[in-house]
């Protein structure tokens, strides 16, 4: 119940961040997805239930900070927590390794999904410039977020847990 009651309070305060720190922080056209390591470390954890609602509103938030239609950001954040829920019950010793693993296949298929819902808008963007210019920065920034991001919401996730986790 508990993490059902943080999760809105949580996403809106990190699209804050998004919108306001993060999207200063960028490397020639990319940018930091905080919400997308949020959602991957939090669906990481091993006792969390609800991380499917951390999806959702994830998507919904980036789709209001975003030019991208509701379905990019919803077709992004779902292949990476399907992913996540494959590779937890069969790798679930490894979450460092698997956050980053996942973080940068999280960005890969963030900017294809994103360079293909913008061509399918008639936008198209040269794919060359869109690989040099905002994928691989985007990727090399998500990658030097990722643990810290990981550490914060695994040790929130284990005091949230607590209790859940001793009996």
């Amino acid at each position: 119940m508990k993490e059902i009651l943080i999760t809105i309070p949580v996403m809106i305060f990190t699209g804050i961040f998004q919108a306001t720190l993060f999207s200063r922080i960028h490397i020639l056209n990319g940018t930091a997805d905080i919400i997308l390591l949020m959602i991957i470390a939090w669906s990481l954890h091993p006792h969390t239930k609800y991380s499917w609602l951390w999806l959702l509103s994830g998507s919904l938030i980036m789709t209001y900070l975003s030019a991208i239609p509701m379905y990019g950001y919803f077709i992004t954040y779902t292949i990476i927590w399907i992913l996540i829920q494959f590779l937890k019950s069969r790798f679930w010793q490894m979450p460092i390794i698997l956050m980053v693993f996942v973080t940068i296949i999280g960005s890969i298929v963030s900017a294809a999904v994103s360079y293909f819902v913008l061509f399918i808008n008639d936008i198209q963007p040269e794919l060359q410039t869109t690989l040099t210019q905002i994928m691989i920065p985007s990727l090399t920034l998500n990658l030097l977020f990722c643990i810290p991001v990981y550490g914060i919401l695994n040790d929130w996730a284990n005091s949230l847990y607590y209790k859940e986790a001793q009996l």
